[in-house]
Order: C-alpha cells, then sequence, then structure tokens
C-alpha cells in the first residue's frame, strides 16, 4: 500500500512533466546503483545517521547523474523514512510503466542459453500473438532436456522435451494397463 501510494505519485509526476521514460529509468539506475553498494544503501538505511545527512550523502552521490525530480524524490523517501520499501516502490512503478507502455514480461526456460536473434525472433512472435510488447528474460535449466517453456503472464506454452516425454510415458502407462 505505502509503496503503491509512490510509486503512482512518481509515475503520475512523470505523466504531468512529459518525462515519464526519463524519470523511469533515472529511478531504477538510482535504485539499481543503491542495491549494488550495500554500504551506501546500509548508511541510508540506518536510523543511526541523520536524515540531513543521508539527503547530503544523496545530493554528493547523485549530483548530475539523474534529474532534481529523482533528486527530490529520494530526498522525501528519505525524510519520510520508506527507504526500506524502494524494492516494492520498483516492482509497482514497473507495473505501471508496463501496463501505459503496453508491455508484458515473458520468461523462456531451455537447456541452453538462446542466442541473441533466437530470443528477439521469439519476442517478436510472442508480441504478435498478444499484441503487447514482449519483453523475454532466458532462463537456463538443464534438466528440461530440449525445447523451449515459455511463460507469458499466468499462461503457459510446454514445448520442452521433458514434459513431451512424461505425456508420451503417460500414454504407454494406459495403454499397457
Amino acid at each position: 500500500m505505502v509503496a503503491s501510494r509512490y510509486a503512482k505519485a512518481l509515475f503520475q509526476a512523470g505523466e504531468d512533466l512529459d518525462c515519464l521514460d526519463v524519470l523511469y529509468n533515472e529511478f531504477n539506475k538510482v535504485v539499481d546503483f543503491l542495491f549494488s553498494n550495500v554500504e551506501l544503501y546500509d548508511v541510508l538505511k540506518s536510523p543511526l545517521v541523520g536524515k540531513d545527512d543521508k539527503k547530503n550523502i544523496l545530493d554528493k552521490v547523485l549530483d548530475k547523474e539523474v534529474s532534481l525530480y529523482i533528486i527530490n524524490f529520494f530526498k522525501i523517501i528519505i525524510d519520510k523514512e520508506r527507504i526500506l520499501f524502494l524494492p516494492k516502490i520498483k516492482e509497482e512503478l514497473k507495473q505501471l510503466f508496463n501496463e501505459k507502455n503496453n508491455i508484458v514480461e515473458a520468461t523462456a526456460t531451455t537447456a541452453i542459453k538462446m542466442t541473441d536473434e533466437e530470443v528477439k525472433s521469439l519476442e517478436d512472435k510472442l508480441s504478435k500473438k498478444y499484441n503487447k510488447k514482449v519483453i523475454l528474460t532466458n532462463i537456463v535449466d538443464s534438466s528440461i532436456i530440449g525445447g523451449v517453456l515459455v511463460r507469458v503472464g499466468n499462461e503457459e506454452i510446454d514445448g520442452t522435451v521433458k514434459s513431451n516425454l512424461a505425456k508420451l510415458k503417460e500414454n504407454l502407462s494406459m495403454v499397457i494397463s
């Protein structure tokens, strides 16, 4: 609930200022930076460090890296002691952004890593099927033996050797019984 309010506020500001893409990318850039710099993130989360000190650190670290809107957004997060909500805010903002831009995320699980061309080709096919821009993540799982398992939202398209073998086994057991 808290994270949703902050994500919606940032999203609305981006739309009102006609710079949603910029704010979305800058927000993600800062959050990813904080998550990859554990010591800095720990300082920002610490109740032992004053709010003004945290904001000064942010000013120094983010100066000229992102817009003033994003710096001020993070200062509000610090003032309201909501820094621990950043992962959830990021998730909520991503959902709003994807809905607005007709984007759906999907996974393709394969036994070996897909090439960039294969990923692009599958994204194009799925985009046509779902009438949305599909962003595909390739997950490698050698237990599927071969083929591909695609998950788009709650839908699953299973073209794996493993599932085909399981179906064959089931059919054979029905015939033999």
